[in-house]
């Protein structure tokens, strides 16, 4: 099997660049309603919350489900269109020698932290029930061996988005508090497992094992990443530590323990064999979870930065990028690509994708839009609300009007799903059961796929965004 995938490595290359490009579609329409929302912001009307919901709403969603439905085929032509009117807007715009007189707002939680976690939610919540449909691209299923699809891009990517923000514990409190985060994720999991039983409802035992499932990973990955992050006398230590995990994890997997896991005809006669895929790949997942941790401290810096220092940070950040799909081009060849083992080719694959992503999004949010189409100082933002809170006296209702949400280079679509990020995850999981159900997927043609697929992400994204409109927050 290990020889067969080696051979066929080259397609594997090419899904992987299949994949990445699906992955930017998101990230354009991201980018395009946080234009949308400043245009909105700048024009001084007063336009109701509901509207700015939809507008956000439609602009992000649209092309992140066509991409992985019927206009997959297109995803590439797409994305040179963009990259052509970006260019025509850098060199109309003298974007860089505007940039080059300005300040940069960076700090310790970049803008790009929230925008790549909540990418990697909405695209992950998206396929879950996208994949059910005849629709969905076959190349971008989850692979029961080697191999790459953009299924197997999530937990991944769950991984290094749970570790960006978490930082080295030091104290004995700060695992006390992961704890409590690890016991949510452990007793959903459990939950998931015990319904999933309960309704007879089919789940392919070749992902996790028999009993195991995403969110067991998550959590048992969080609890071990981080107390082996506490071994680590300082962050510096986390990288040596990422990589002798890993390289530990490989060499294990060279030596017999692949085979073990993707033995097809191996009996689930106990509880470690009924379950090898998700307890075999949980090294992998740690040594990501570490690596990535090392990757969220590296990256963050003082608050203000001038456009040298924003130069260079994004000057290391394609570096990394480059040498990272060097690597995973190299190791998939050499190894072949397996999410089910989690095995270096993918880490590093999953690394080399979040590098990526920060790489633009710190270019085009931070560089190119913040230059282009600033943010208001602290001072008009409070001339502006205070503005609002006249004409609210006035029989305009405060809450009412966009001004009033505060501008920010985030878009709110995109906020919303942040502030209660797993709820929104959760909700996912449901509503793909619900769907599953009560509508069925099986022989929908193309039509329905999208509208389904579009009133779910209206549903879920609705929910989080009228949270976050009142500032609940519940997971």
């Amino acid at each position: 099997m290990l020889k067969y995938e080696i051979i066929n490595s080259p397609g594997t290359l090419r899904l992987i660049g299949s994949i990445q490009c699906t992955i930017v579609v998101t990230f354009v329409a991201i980018s395009l309603a946080r234009v949308a929302r400043q245009t909105l912001w700048t024009s001084q009307r007063q336009v109701s919350w509901n509207r700015v919901f939809l507008l956000e709403f439609v602009i992000i969603s649209a092309p992140a489900v066509l991409s992985v439905n019927i206009a997959h085929r297109y995803v590439a032509h797409f994305l040179a269109i963009a990259l052509l009117v970006l260019g025509l807007i850098l060199w109309r715009s003298k974007c860089f020698h505007r940039a080059a007189f300005r300040e940069y707002e960076f700090g310790h939680r970049p803008a790009l932290f929230t925008l790549l976690r909540t990418h990697v939610n909405l695209l992950t919540v998206l396929c879950i029930l996208a994949v059910d449909f005849d629709s969905f691209p076959r190349k971008f299923r989850k692979h029961r061996a080697f191999g790459a699809g953009l299924m197997d891009v999530g937990i991944g990517l769950f991984v290094f988005s749970m570790a960006l923000v978490s930082p080295r514990s030091k104290r004995l409190s700060d695992i006390r508090k992961m704890s409590f985060t690890v016991g949510c994720m452990l007793v959903l999991g459990l939950a998931r497992t015990l319904v999933i039983t309960a309704i007879d409802y089919h789940q392919d035992e070749h992902e996790y094992g028999k009993h195991l499932n995403a969110f067991f990973t998550l959590g048992l990955t969080k609890l071990f990443g981080t107390l082996f992050g506490a071994v680590a006398r300082s962050n510096k230590h986390l990288l040596s530590l990422g990589l002798v995990i890993l390289v530990v994890h490989e060499i294990t997997l060279q030596c017999g323990l692949s085979e073990y896991v993707l033995d097809p005809d191996l009996q689930r006669t106990d509880l470690l064999s009924a379950n090898r895929e998700g307890l075999c790949s949980l090294p992998g997942f740690i040594a990501l979870f570490i690596l990535s941790q090392y990757f969220g401290q590296w990256i963050k810096s003082k608050d203000i930065l001038n456009y040298e220092e924003i130069k260079q940070k994004l000057k290391h950040l394609i570096i990394i990028s480059i040498a990272l799909w060097l690597i995973v081009i190299s190791s998939t060849l050499a190894i072949g690509m397996a999410r089910v083992t989690c095995n270096f080719a993918y880490v590093t694959w999953m690394l080399a994708i979040s590098v990526t992503m920060c790489s633009l999004y710190l270019f085009v949010f931070d560089i190119v839009l913040d230059t282009l189409l600033p943010v208001a100082s602290k001072e008009n933002r409070i001339a502006m609300v205070a503005n609002q809170i006249e004409a609210s006296t006035e029989g305009t209702p405060l809450t009412k009007s966009v001004n009033a949400l505060g501008e920010t280079k985030i878009p709110t679509f995109i906020e919303s799903i942040n502030y209660n990020g797993l709820l929104y995850f959760l909700l996912g999981n449901v509503l793909t059961g619900m769907v599953n159900i009560f509508l069925g997927t099986d022989d929908r043609s193309d039509t329905e796929s999208v509208l389904i697929l579009m009133a779910y992400m209206l549903v879920t994204g609705g929910v989080v965004s009228l949270l976050y409109r009142y500032k609940i927050r519940i997971a």
